[in-house]
């Protein structure tokens, strides 16, 4: 059992699985618990049986159980074959004819025996298997229901629902033996005939041909050999593929009668072809050939088009019914197999033949004939699905060249009759024989309409018409759509997230509007939705021949690009402004234009005067970088920009107008966070911005939720990769890959996640008395700031940005040594955002026109050593163990929590202990010392107190390390805990320093900056040009 997988199974795999779990006796049902309920119909002594025959005992498991026992898996000695529907002898006498005896035969109450075959010995796994084999070919279990739907849960053979008929034990003989029973099935199976279950599901073109694999119209015609990757679980997997060319395929099913007719329209194998519009191209002209070459018989038998579909050539056709039954009058025991019989019953109901005469007749060919019974069951019978069709196929396997010898001449003789009809129409099309096409039009019912002409398909002003041949001969122009539509280009999704992801149609409306919709949308299985939608107005009887007219008018338009993520693929960066007018962008407001520089730099100089400490500077820095990470190789170090301040310190303005380089509608372009905006939105807007700058503003952690999904997205943004998400079907979508740099702006910023401050570079916005009139200035020329975006990514086309990487370890070095301070959590991620802005603006000032921003070197330096000394505080107040104490501390000084007074506890003072003389709850005790005393805590009681202040998610060990970092904790006998007896029970608690705990645990200190170290600067633009 060890072996078993479950995984990757086939219908037979399924069969062996439904029959080992039948032969466990371990079925479920679904819904609807089962019961013991049985009688004997002969008596017989219980004690006769041994342990191993108590497999009648039905449901051996806890009521809502599903665990299978295993001790009965382990061992296989069972197999269960049940029959459905007939009479109980027809029943009896085909199983017992194929196995032999069953060892317990049960009658279920309503229509189905139940036969229990226990084999006199144990099993393998092979032998199980062998046997299942063996069941599969001699009954087509793969046609039945259970199986198809193999997820729904089945009711133990033998088993009676609540309310329900009482089962009998029909008879109990000797276990038999295995091999013979496996001799018995092979003999039998030698003997059998195809049965028809069998032929649908061993002749499958669409698997077979892989009409899909065509990419020409040559190779349709000369056939192919083509080596094809497969997406398996273990990788891509290369397969050979070899089609034949299309004739064949279209001949052979003809002839076996999967295509029988020229309209097809609900022929499952005729739309999986046209599904490939190569295919789909040659297809009209293939059946053409086969319908009017002789000696096919399926195609001359079809020629008349006043038949629509398999069901009705054979339901309306008298002359092909009379041929398939004098057929079947010549063909003995082709209905031994019960349900074939059943089906060859319910096509002869369906044409309303009544069973005395030809239909007892060809029942008496059955080895099971019982007129009375075949008769009962025949009257009550329904069709239902099963037409006359069913009975066609029975006589093509039981008789094939009887069959084709009766339909050949029935083809005959329709031919000289239609031949006609066929050879006008081909005039007409090939505007051969004007005066034959002169005869014809004289007939049509309207004249043709002027205008586009897709092969059979007609559009101007008025509508959509189609032309076609009625049974008059004369030719009819049909109105299918009284509105005209076009199609005017295809789109292809170039970079979709989504595999899957169809192609587009661009449909041209009524009034010159357009519409853009999936290719999937316009067959006949969806075209219903654009209806719901508005988009479509028509009788549904005529979505068919729409749909024709959308697939022929396809093949002519043209296809272009388009890019849904912008930023760069490959060696091109997509932008709107830099990309070829062929390809299509996802609409947005990223828009870079060709200009001047001069006046964009004035207006860049004038921003970095709106604040005190130039905050506009890294912000600037910050836009460029995004573009620029690609090819520094900086992705890995991505981060964002928190811009916080109180309101009216130009934080949101500065922010729109650093992105405004990528575009002037950008400056409008911006997500409100906790203001309509959903997470999920979120990150869906920056997939979309691909390598570009994003702007999240007006984040309030006092709403709900407001800092917990900042921290989320955060997270997300930085990392680069949504949460993984699953299909409809349950299958793993491709997760969205981010790669857009977040400025994120808010009065306060996160104070609750060290991580997630480690992520952020926190600007503090402080505006000037002049700043108002730097403003002016510059949303005067805000237009020109898109100049800039354009040089800027032309100049990272062209540059090598080799040297410019070179300097990043020790830019970053220098970097890690000035967050090199106790106070500093996560001091890399700290130093690598500090250094990602040093690095971009030694590359840009290389750029021609942005060579000013050599001008500000040293602010950058001053402004970034700055925001240092703020992240050492912000990062440290954050962390857990600096909150625990810091609420503690306030709870003391409230009277909400107690210290008691006294060292040790005894045992007769426990009211002490749980701090009664207090009122309130004890969260330790103070002991003196020869240094200072020593605050003795309980971790547990101290923890869940400042939890009802505050979510602190910390366990203890964490919070014994986070308070030994910060100095308060002493250490004991070599430990960090000390364990004490109180109350006769050993107590661990934590040692901590009193005094440091009454005192601030942190204190702003001025520290010495280490110098930085020398960077090498000396190259030029001429050094990084390709």
């Amino acid at each position: 059992m060890d072996d078993y997988n479950t995984k990757d199974k086939t219908l037979q795999d399924k069969a062996y699985d439904l029959l080992f779990d039948i032969g466990q006796n371990v079925c479920f049902q679904h819904k609807i618990h089962s019961k013991p309920c049985m009688r004997l119909y002969e008596p017989f002594k219980e004690e006769e049986f041994d342990a191993a025959m108590q497999y009648i005992v039905l449901n051996p498991f806890l009521k809502g159980s599903t665990n299978r026992l295993e001790k009965e898996i382990s061992l296989i000695q069972s197999l269960t074959i049940e029959m459905d529907s007939g009479t109980r002898e027809q029943q009896k006498k085909i199983i017992e004819d194929i196995f032999g005896t069953p060892t317990v035969q049960v009658w279920s109450g309503n229509k189905s025996i139940h036969n229990h075959y226990r084999f006199n010995r144990p099993i393998s796994r092979v032998d199980h298997q062998n046997i299942c084999d063996l069941v599969i070919k001699a009954f087509p279990l793969v046609d039945d229901s259970v199986l198809r739907e193999t997820h729904k849960l089945v009711r133990n053979p033998g088993a009676n629902r609540y309310d329900g008929s009482l089962q009998e034990i029909i008879s109990v003989c000797e276990r038999i033996d295995y091999e013979q029973m496996a001799k018995r099935l092979e003999e039998h199976i030698k003997l059998l005939r195809p049965s028809v279950m069998r032929v649908y599901q061993r002749i499958k073109y669409e698997d077979i041909a892989h009409f899909d694999l065509y990419a020409s119209e040559q190779e349709c015609l000369d056939g192919v050999d083509k080596i094809v990757s497969l997406n398996k679980e273990d990788g891509m997997v290369e397969k050979h593929r070899h089609l034949n060319p299309l004739k064949d395929y279209v001949h052979k099913a003809m002839e076996d009668g999967y295509l029988n007719n020229r309209s097809n329209e609900q022929n499952h194998l005729y739309a999986v072809m046209a599904n490939n519009p190569i295919v789909a191209n040659l297809l009209h002209d293939i059946l053409n050939f086969e319908y009017n070459t002789t000696g096919k018989f399926m195609s001359e038998e079809f020629i008349d088009s006043s038949f629509k579909g398999t069901k009705k050539n054979c339901q309306d056709n008298k002359e092909i019914q009379q041929a398939v039954i004098e057929t079947l009058l010549e063909c003995p025991n082709v209905f031994d197999h019960f349900q074939d019989f059943k089906r060859i019953m319910l096509a002869l109901k369906s044409i309303g033949l009544e069973y005395d005469g030809v239909v007892d007749q060809i029942f008496q060919r059955s080895s099971g004939y019982n007129a009375q019974q075949n008769k009962k069951m025949y009257n009550l019978s329904k069709p239902n699905q099963i037409n006359f069709g069913t009975a066609y196929w029975y006589a093509q396997y039981a008789n094939p060249e009887m069959l084709k010898s009766k339909l050949s001449s029935i083809a005959s003789e329709r031919c000289k009759k239609n031949k006609p009809t066929v050879q006008a129409e081909q005039n007409v099309q090939d505007g051969q024989s004007a005066q034959t096409g002169q005869n014809y039009q004289e007939n049509q019912t309207g004249q043709i309409p002027q205008g586009e002409q897709f092969e059979n398909f007609t559009v101007n002003d008025q509508g959509i018409f189609m032309r076609k041949i009625n049974r008059d001969k004369s030719i009819e122009q049909e109105l299918i759509y009284n509105k005209p539509i076009r199609l005017k280009n295809s789109i292809e999704i170039i970079d979709s997230y989504d595999q899957d992801e169809p192609l587009r149609i661009t449909l041209e409306l009524e009034n010159n509007t357009e519409k853009i919709i999936k290719a999937s949308d316009l067959c006949k299985k969806n075209i219903d939705k654009l209806c719901d939608k508005g988009i479509f107005l028509f009788d549904s009887n005529k979505a068919a021949k729409l749909c024709e007219y959308f697939n022929i008018a396809a093949q002519k338009i043209p296809r272009k690009k388009m890019y849904k993520v912008l930023g760069w693929h490959g060696q091109e960066f997509i932008i709107s402004g830099l990309v070829d007018n062929s390809l299509i962008l996802e609409k947005s407001n990223y828009l870079v234009k060709e200009g001047h520089l001069e006046q964009a730099v004035q207006v860049v100089q004038h921003l970095v005067e709106v604040t005190r400490n130039k905050t506009f500077l890294p912000l600037f820095l910050f836009s460029l970088l995004a573009s620029a990470s690609d090819k520094l190789g900086i992705n890995a170090y991505r981060f964002a920009l928190f811009c916080q301040g109180q309101t009216g310190n130009f934080k949101t303005t500065l922010s729109r107008y650093s992105l405004a380089i990528y575009g002037e509608e950008m400056f409008n372009d911006f997500v409100r966070f906790n203001e309509g905006a959903t997470i999920n939105g979120l990150i869906t807007k920056c997939s979309l911005a691909g390598d570009l700058p994003i702007l999240i503003d007006n984040f309030k952690p006092n709403l709900k939720g407001g800092e917990s999904g900042l921290i989320h997205i955060i997270s997300t943004l930085v990392e680069g990769r949504d949460k993984i998400r699953c299909n409809t079907k349950g299958e793993i979508k491709n997760p969205v890959i981010l790669k857009s740099w977040p400025i994120i702006t808010g009065e306060t910023g996160i104070e609750s996640d060290t991580s997630s401050i480690a992520r952020c570079l926190e600007l503090e916005f402080e505006k000037t008395y002049e700043a108002i009139e730097h403003l002016s200035f510059a949303e005067k020329n805000k237009g020109t700031l898109c100049y800039i975006g354009y040089h800027w990514i032309n100049f990272l086309k062209n540059c090598n940005t080799q040297q410019v990487k070179e300097l990043w370890p020790a830019i970053n070095k220098k970097w890690e040594l000035r967050c090199n301070q106790q106070e500093i959590v996560n001091s890399c991620r700290v130093a690598s955002n500090c250094s990602c802005l040093e690095l971009v603006l030694h590359l840009a000032k290389n750029c021609d026109g942005l060579s000013f921003l050599s001008n500000y070197e040293e602010d950058l330096e001053q402004i970034l050593s700055g925001l240092l000394k703020n992240m050492g505080k912000t990062t440290s107040e954050a962390r857990e163990g600096f909150r625990f104490l810091t609420i503690l501390r306030q709870l003391l000084e409230t009277g909400r929590v107690s210290l008691m007074k006294k060292g040790i506890i005894s045992d007769d003072k426990k009211e002490t202990l749980m701090g009664i003389e207090s009122k309130v709850p004890a969260i330790g005790w103070i002991e003196e010392s020869e240094k200072n005393p020593i605050l003795y805590l309980y971790p547990e009681v101290a923890i869940e107190q400042v939890r009802k202040v505050v979510d602190l998610q910390i366990t203890r060990n964490a919070l014994l390390k986070q308070l030994d970092e910060l100095g308060i904790i002493i250490k004991t006998e070599k430990s960090k805990t000390k364990v004490k007896k109180i109350a006769g029970k050993s107590m661990r608690v934590f040692a901590l320093d009193y005094q440091k705990f009454k005192e601030e645990i942190y204190e702003q200190q001025e520290k010495d900056i280490i110098e930085p170290q020398e960077v090498q600067e000396d190259f030029v633009f001429d050094d990084l040009k390709s």
